[in-house]
C-alpha cells in the first residue's frame, strides 16, 4: 500500500511539474519590482521581507513566510502580508500561493486580497543571489 502512494505520489508530482511550466496567464498587467531586504531560515520554514515603489500603489511592503511542502525541498507554499504607504493612508493585504525553487531563484504563482477591494494575480520570480523580486501582477475582474 505504502509503494502505491509513493508511486501515485511521483506521477502527480512529475505531471504538476509540466502543469506549471506551461502555465500561461493574459490580460491587463503591471509591472510590481522589489528589493529583498532581509531573509531568516529555521526549521519551520523561512521569512523573507522586501519593499518596492508600485505605480498607482505607493511603497510597498512585503512579508512571507515560506514553507516546504511535501517533504521536497524546492517546492512550497507561502502566505504573507503586504502594506502599502502612500499618501491616501495605508493599504493592507494578504498573499497566498505556491512557489518552486530553481537554484538560486524561485517562481512565485500568488493571489492577493487588499483591504480596498482589490484582488491580484501575480507571477514572479525571485532572484536570492541579486537580492530581487519581480512580478507581473494582473487585476482579477
Amino acid at each position: 500500500m505504502t509503494k502505491m502512494i509513493q508511486i501515485l505520489s511521483a506521477i502527480f508530482l512529475l505531471s504538476a511539474n509540466g502543469m506549471l511550466h506551461a502555465f500561461e496567464v493574459s490580460g491587463d498587467s503591471f509591472p510590481a519590482n522589489f528589493t529583498i531586504t532581509s531573509l531568516q531560515s529555521s526549521d519551520t520554514g523561512s521569512i523573507m521581507a522586501a519593499q518596492g515603489d508600485v505605480d498607482d500603489y505607493g511603497k510597498v511592503y512585503l512579508t512571507y513566510h515560506f514553507k516546504n511542502t511535501h517533504g521536497i525541498e524546492n517546492l512550497g507554499n507561502f502566505t504573507g502580508q503586504i502594506r502599502v504607504a502612500s499618501p491616501d493612508g495605508i493599504l493592507r493585504g494578504t498573499m497566498q500561493g505556491v512557489w518552486r525553487g530553481e537554484g538560486s531563484k524561485m517562481k512565485i504563482y500568488t493571489y492577493d486580497t487588499h483591504s480596498n477591494g482589490d484582488v491580484l494575480m501575480a507571477l514572479g520570480e525571485m532572484d536570492l543571489v541579486a537580492g530581487t523580486a519581480k512580478f507581473t501582477v494582473f487585476p482579477v475582474e
